[in-house]
């Protein structure tokens, strides 16, 4: 049996259940667990497939049973899992699916350079401890109810894991480079092609917008990237820049919001309110550029999605997301470099022929089949 430590999550766990379902039929417990014995599951849907047991009871410690679990998988490091490691790690395998957050927030060389010049300015201006990473950690305890003050305890934990996956092999080699750890890499994706994107959608040019950024995060450094659009009035008086603010952090959302409409004035249109995927969807369709001004992988799924449409993609190369889309053939462009509004193709969509080269990149690493042997590969090396 595998054991999967879960999270209350919107995203990933439903995606988790049912795939783990369908690849390893009648293998897999699904326990939720936190510090108190409030359970009251807000998201996920497939609620008859949860176990629940408080963090540290006997009855949370029974399901750590070496005869009974082959390997348990940790889908985004929290202090209780982190503590079964420590405890269990010896007799039990467990195999960490790092989400992102977790590692960003626990390794101080990294979270460090997360915000850039402007964005940190103002960030220590509002806030009044001034360090981004008390920040993260308030942030992360509001939005998963994980307190994030234990980094040496998840340090420790991410040392012995004897596997793990991460989004991108980019952030493993982050991790491996920070820790030494031993972990060998098991590729996984927490989603397929079919499921991001509109699939039978004909190549077309029609958008002329921007997009900018993909949430209402400090780290999507929206105030870096202002300066870089100031003058587009002179250029293109008739392209709105659309800038999702719907999920982050509220403060943040007032800045962008008065800043964008100071700098960009009726161009610059605010996304505050939730969108369904088709709307939103929609949406991206009116636009020919993507400003993605993250130091750090954030925003994949999205990120896809616009690549798909056909949209050119700006990025920090400094970004491991970067290097992972050069590694798979795709067709993006450096912010810092390419960005010049003074050049015509500077806001041009790519043309049929680059989306469909695109487009075949990312079937061959994000289609349902390919994703599905990956998974299915994990299960059975994790039950070998």
């Amino acid at each position: 049996m595998l054991l999967h430590l879960i999270q209350d999550d919107l995203v990933f766990t439903d995606f988790v259940i049912e795939i783990f379902n369908t690849v390893a039929p009648n293998q897999n417990i699904y326990l939720l667990s936190n510090e108190t014995h409030d359970h009251n599951i807000k998201y996920i849907r497939n609620i008859s497939q949860i176990k629940y047991a408080p963090c540290g009871t006997n009855e949370f410690l029974s399901f750590f049973d070496k005869t009974k679990i082959k390997a348990v998988i940790i889908h985004g490091m929290t202090k209780q899992a982190a503590e079964a490691i420590i405890k269990f790690g010896d007799d039990i395998h467990f195999h960490w699916m790092c989400t992102g957050y977790d590692l960003y927030g626990t390794y101080d060389e990294l979270n460090s350079c997360l915000l850039q010049p402007e964005t940190k300015k103002v960030f220590r201006n509002n806030h009044s401890l001034g360090l981004l990473t008390d920040f993260l950690k308030r942030t992360i305890h509001k939005t998963t109810g994980i307190e994030m003050g234990h980094k040496q305890l998840f340090k420790s934990a991410m040392n012995k894991v004897k596997s793990c996956s991460m989004i991108i092999d980019e952030d493993f080699n982050l991790f491996k480079m920070l820790s030494g750890s031993k972990a060998k890499h098991v590729p996984f994706n927490y989603d397929y092609l079919e499921n991001l994107v509109p699939i039978n959608l004909e190549p077309y040019n029609q958008g002329q917008h921007i997009l900018l950024g993909n949430s209402s995060s400090w780290t999507n450094n929206h105030l870096d990237a202002f300066p870089l659009l100031k003058d587009l009035h002179l250029y293109r008086a008739d392209i709105k820049v659309y800038t999702p603010l719907s999920y982050g952090d509220e403060a943040y959302k007032k800045i962008i919001a008065i800043k964008g409409k100071t700098i960009l004035g009726d161009q610059f249109v605010p996304m505050a309110e939730f969108l369904p995927l088709n709307e939103y969807t929609e949406i991206l369709k009116k636009c020919s550029v993507a400003i993605m001004n993250h130091n750090r992988q954030q925003a994949l799924g999205n990120i896809v999605l616009l690549i798909w449409l056909g949209m050119r993609l700006y990025l920090q190369e400094s970004n491991p997301v970067a290097q992972f889309l050069k590694r798979l053939g795709i067709i993006y462009f450096k912010l810092n470099e390419d960005f010049d509004l003074t050049k015509p193709q500077t806001l041009q969509p790519l043309s049929n022929n680059e989306v469909l080269a695109n487009r075949k990149a990312l079937k061959n690493h994000y289609g349902k089949d390919v994703v599905f042997q990956r998974i299915k590969h994990l299960c059975e090396y994790l039950m070998h």
